[in-house]
C-alpha cells in the first residue's frame, strides 16, 4: 500500500501531458520506481540502530576509555585505594558501671619540693612552748573536703568490744574547703605515747562526717607503710 501512494504522482504527471495534446515528440520522463521511493525496510533497520538518548550519565574509570572524547564531558571515576580510604573515627562510649574512686588521704613530713607540687596551703600550729619544737606535718587528700580541720582525740578502750574508742575532745586549725590540690598543713605536732591523739574531722563529698588519727608510725622502716599513719576511724569506736 505504502509503494502504490509514492508512485501514484508520478502516473498522475503522464496521465495530465496526455490530456493536455502534449506533441509526441515530447520527452516524457521517465519515472523508476526507484524516484522518491521511501525505502522502508532500510529505514526500520537504520532506526534500530540508531543509539537510543536515555539521559544516562556515562561513567568511566581509566581502564574503559572511549578512543576520543572532550576530557570536559566524560566523568572519570578514580578508584580509592586502601592507603587512601577515609579515616573513621569511632566515637567514645563513655565508661559505664566504673567503680568510684575511694576517698584517700595521705600524709608526711612537710618538705620545699612537697609544699610546691601541692600549691595551696591551710595551717595550724599545734605546739606549745612548754614543750618546745615538733614536727611539721602535711596532709592531703584526693577529693574535696568540707569544715576540714585538726581535732584532739581522748582514747577510751570498749572492753564490750575489745577495741579502743576515741572521744573527740576539741578542733582546731579549721577551714571551710580543702581541695585536692591544697596542703593541711600541722606545725610542731608532737607524738604522746604509741596511742593517736591528734587526727582530722571533715564533711565528705556525700556529706558523711568522717575522723581519721594520724600517729609516727613505730615500725617504720621495717614495718610496712611510711615513717607516718592516717586511718579512718570507724563511726562505731567514736564516744
Amino acid at each position: 500500500m505504502k509503494k502504490t501512494l509514492i508512485i501514484a504522482p508520478a502516473l498522475f504527471v503522464i496521465m495530465a501531458l496526455a490530456a493536455c495534446g502534449a506533441d509526441d515528440s515530447v520527452p516524457v520522463p521517465e519515472v523508476t520506481q526507484d524516484t522518491n521511493v521511501c525505502n522502508y525496510e532500510a529505514m526500520q533497520t537504520s532506526s534500530d540502530n540508531d543509539p537510543v538518548d536515555t539521559d544516562t550519565e556515562e561513567t568511566y574509570t581509566e581502564d574503559n576509555l572511549p578512543e576520543e572524547y572532550d576530557p570536559e564531558d566524560i566523568y572519570i571515576e578514580e578508584a580509592i585505594t586502601e592507603d587512601e580510604q577515609p579515616d573513621v573515627v569511632a566515637e567514645e562510649t563513655p565508661p559505664e558501671n566504673l567503680p568510684a574512686e575511694e576517698l584517700t588521704l595521705q600524709i608526711d613530713v612537710a618538705t620545699d619540693e612537697l609544699l610546691r607540687r601541692l600549691g595551696g596551703i591551710h595551717q595550724v600550729d599545734l605546739g606549745a612552748p612548754e614543750y618546745g619544737e615538733g614536727v611539721t606535718l602535711v596532709i592531703w587528700a584526693n577529693k574535696p573536703l568540707s569544715n576540714f580541720g585538726v581535732v584532739a582525740l581522748s582514747p577510751d578502750f570498749l572492753e564490750d568490744r575489745d577495741e579502743w574508742g576515741f572521744e573527740l575532745v576539741e578542733k582546731f586549725g579549721y577551714t571551710e574547703r580543702l581541695l585536692p590540690s591544697e596542703a593541711f598543713v600541722v606545725e610542731n605536732y608532737m607524738g604522746l605515747g604509741t596511742l593517736p591523739h591528734r587526727g582530722v574531722s571533715f564533711t565528705d563529698e556525700h556529706g558523711d562526717m568522717r575522723v581519721f588519727f594520724f600517729i609516727e608510725n613505730q615500725a617504720y622502716p621495717e614495718g610496712d607503710g611510711g615513717r607516718w599513719i592516717i586511718r579512718e576511724i570507724d563511726s562505731d569506736q567514736l564516744i
